[in-house]
């Protein structure tokens, strides 16, 4: 009986999978990351606008409520080189807008309330600065450490360890396998690394991403915990992505 309805629950839900993608939904996993047709969706993306400029997509849920717009910015090669990510609540207030731009590597993350900017983080990417202003105060103020998300303590530390340490693995050079493999870091309150994930495992060579999962592992540098809003620590994860370019 319980398989009989298993099996009920997962036709459905390729029936639903498919009439979404018939409708030009693309189905996205807890990371944003486009996944395979067997796998579990928790969002879904819509492009409603696109040139040779820029994508523009609507972010919803399984059951196709507006959670989020996505915007990419593109160079005349097609390369993005800026998005802006916009989530809204269950009424369509917007309640956080991440700008980056890829150029400058520069991130800025503006939480709101009531439509209006409870606090902003502003990160420089390359000299792993970050700076915060809160809703009534009129300057970023430089702090010692990226603020909302988890991060690594010494991010030098993991560069040098992940020049030193990483391995083309031979079947991907054999086979030709390449690509950026995004490393989900779960991080818990305690700063202590629980566990890794791949978050775009569906497109990534297996070899590529149980190297990274090894090097992750390996790796014995501290963590900053995510914090909230208030500044409590709490579990998190945040991604690291990894590349494998064969010469």
């Amino acid at each position: 009986m319980l398989n009989k309805a298993f099996l009920c629950v997962f036709c459905l839900t390729l029936i639903l999978t498919y009439k979404l993608q018939a409708q030009g939904v693309i189905p996205l996993n807890k990371y944003g990351e486009e996944i395979k047709k067997k796998e579990k969706a928790y969002y879904y993306k819509r492009l409603f606008s696109s040139d040779d400029q820029k994508d523009a997509y609507h972010i919803l849920t399984k059951d196709l409520k507006l959670v989020g717009l996505w915007v990419f910015i593109k160079d005349k090669n097609g390369e993005i080189i800026h998005s802006s990510k916009t989530t809204v609540d269950s009424l369509g207030n917007k309640t956080a807008i991440t700008n980056h731009d890829y150029v400058a590597r520069i991130v800025e993350r503006t939480f709101l309330k009531e439509g209006k900017p409870i606090k902003q983080y502003y990160q420089v990417l390359k000299s792993n600065a970050t700076y915060i202003k809160e809703a009534d105060s009129g300057e970023f103020i430089e702090t010692q450490r990226v603020i909302h998300d988890a991060a690594f303590k010494e991010p030098n530390d993991w560069n040098d360890f992940l020049a030193r340490e990483i391995t083309y693995p031979t079947e991907a050079r054999r086979n030709g396998d390449s690509g950026t493999v995004k490393a989900a870091l779960y991080i818990s309150k305690e700063g202590k690394l629980s566990h890794v994930e791949i978050a775009n495992s569906a497109f990534m060579a297996n070899s590529l991403c149980k190297e990274v999962r090894r090097l992750v592992n390996k790796y014995d540098g501290d963590f900053y915990p995510a914090l909230d809003l208030e500044g409590n620590p709490v579990d998190d994860y945040f991604i690291v992505p990894i590349r494998f370019v064969l010469n």
